[in-house]
């Protein structure tokens, strides 16, 4: 009998804390049950937490990143204090975080130093993602003096309601109706900034995919749940409990009116939010990339979808 392979499930959290706050906050992570009870139940998982340790008199940050495996970091004891909200608060028994801890302005010599103008600048997020590629991320913004600043283009969906799914629905599914509005989207997509201009990271190197179709963005509506919540009770579920529905709405909405009028504008308006692609060996401008939609059913060799749901993605080749 043939063994699948599990995937490793990746997750990268970044947490902002102040040097002048409560001091046991920068050793401490505060994480929401849902994401702790994914962990647990995931069969293998690889874990980065990013602290950012900011000064506000000076406007500059520090960042320690540490890394875990399941193991270690379910270990980890939970820390005393109240938290809002469905959330735990755990010790991440950091040496180095305790030195911090202990320090009145940030030490110049053993950490790099950062500058922020706007504390939005400094994110708390949770990702899942590869984390060999936010690591390049950083490597570059490092080498290169630009500021890590992911953005990710958000679509507004015509239709009443709070999520696409709920529009959808009381839309009848009437994938006329249900359009993106271009003047309330926002297009941005890019992982870097210099502070006027942004840039795209892609860990790869140029020659090995040469003539290829890669992935670069998703930002039509997508089915990308974590196994533990597809079920019922969840809004897309509900709707789409199998892909063969939604694979027939996603190509019902490519044939729309609507789409063929304005789906260039969409893929235009994102691709000139950045001035190009970094790669491992070197820098090319958007001009001199090949940009276009592709429905990934999986087939492609793009990337994985989640059990048949096709994607609508944007793919670019050099």
């Amino acid at each position: 009998m043939k063994v699948k392979k599990q995937t490793e499930t990746e997750y990268v959290i970044q947490e902002r804390t102040s040097l002048k706050g409560n001091p046991g906050d920068i050793c401490n992570l505060n994480i929401s049950f849902d994401l702790y009870k994914d962990i647990k139940q995931s069969l293998q998982v690889a874990i980065i937490v990013v602290k950012t340790i900011y000064d506000n008199s000076s406007n500059k940050f520090i960042q320690v990143t540490l890394e875990y495996d399941k193991e270690s970091f379910l270990s980890l004891k939970t820390a005393a204090g109240k938290i809002k909200g469905k959330s735990i608060r755990l010790n991440l028994n950091s040496k180095e975080l305790f030195k911090i801890k202990r320090m009145r302005s940030i030490d110049l010599n053993n950490y790099i130093k950062r500058s922020f103008k706007n504390l939005n600048e400094i994110k708390n997020n949770v990702q899942r993602r590869a984390i060999s590629g936010f690591k390049f991320e950083k490597e570059i913004c490092i080498k290169k003096g630009w500021r890590s600043d992911s953005k990710s283009p958000s679509l507004y969906w015509e239709g009443n309601g709070k999520s696409w799914i709920e529009k959808l629905k009381n839309l009848n599914f009437n994938v006329e109706a249900f359009r993106v509005n271009l003047n309330k989207s926002k297009f941005n997509k890019w992982d870097a900034t210099d502070g006027g201009i942004n840039y795209e990271i892609k860990k790869y190197d140029t020659e090995k995919i040469q003539g290829k179709y890669i992935l670069y963005s998703e930002p039509i509506i997508k089915i990308a749940p974590s196994r533990s919540k597809w079920k019922k009770g969840n809004t897309q579920y509900d709707v789409f409990p199998s892909p063969e529905k939604y694979n027939q709405f996603i190509n019902d909405l490519i044939h729309s009116t609507w789409w063929k009028k304005d789906s260039e504008k969409i893929l235009t308006k994102i691709i000139n939010s950045s001035k190009g692609i970094q790669f491992i060996d070197r820098f090319i401008e958007k001009n001199n990339i090949e940009f276009s939609w592709k429905l990934n059913t999986g087939k492609e060799g793009i990337a994985p979808i989640f059990e048949g749901y096709h994607r609508l993605s944007i793919v670019f080749k050099i």
